[in-house]
């Protein structure tokens, strides 16, 4: 249960961060998805079932408190996830160039099933702009994020490793 609740506390902080303090840095409307950043990162270390359930619950979590369609962010964060849990045992974890890695193509993967899910439900939108203004940016952020959010994720989960 001590588990549970410091995971909670964290996923609370770390979105509370994203949605407050970071918006003052946005770019045209568009930040870092630290959720995406972590799910990675849990993936990494706890591997791909717990991966792709944690992304799961990290993007239902951002569905139902941003207000966007429900499941999207559930939906690719939860592959997301496993993708990351698949590595996770033919990696080393503490390599730098990992997180930021799986940020840049994690990012890429999530946006472009996005936009494919939007254009399915029939919204209609220039698809290079889209690229450009939301796309750029947002890889850029994330990018610049990753290793600090993998750094907290790997500290909580070396911190709950040895909690009942």
């Amino acid at each position: 249960m001590k588990k549970f609740l410091a995971w909670l506390l964290f996923v609370l902080v770390i979105y509370a961060i994203q949605s407050s303090f970071i918006s003052l840095v946005y770019f045209h409307g568009i930040g870092p998805d630290m959720l995406l950043l972590m799910t990675g990162s849990v993936g990494f270390l706890k591997g791909k079932k717990l991966g792709a359930f944690y992304g799961f619950l990290f993007g239902l979590f951002q569905d139902i408190a941003s207000g966007t369609f429900l499941g999207i962010n559930a939906f690719t964060k939860l592959i997301a996830g496993y993708v990351c849990g698949i590595f996770s045992n033919r990696v080393l974890n503490d390599s730098f160039a990992l997180p930021v890695a799986a940020a840049f193509l994690n990012t890429v993967a999530s946006f472009v099933a996005f936009e494919i899910i939007m254009m399915l439900l029939g919204y209609r939108f220039n698809i290079l702009t889209h690229l450009q203004l939301k796309l750029g940016p947002l890889v850029c952020y994330n990018v610049v994020f990753a290793w600090p959010i993998h750094c907290a994720v790997r500290w909580l989960h070396n911190k709950t490793a040895d909690m009942k």
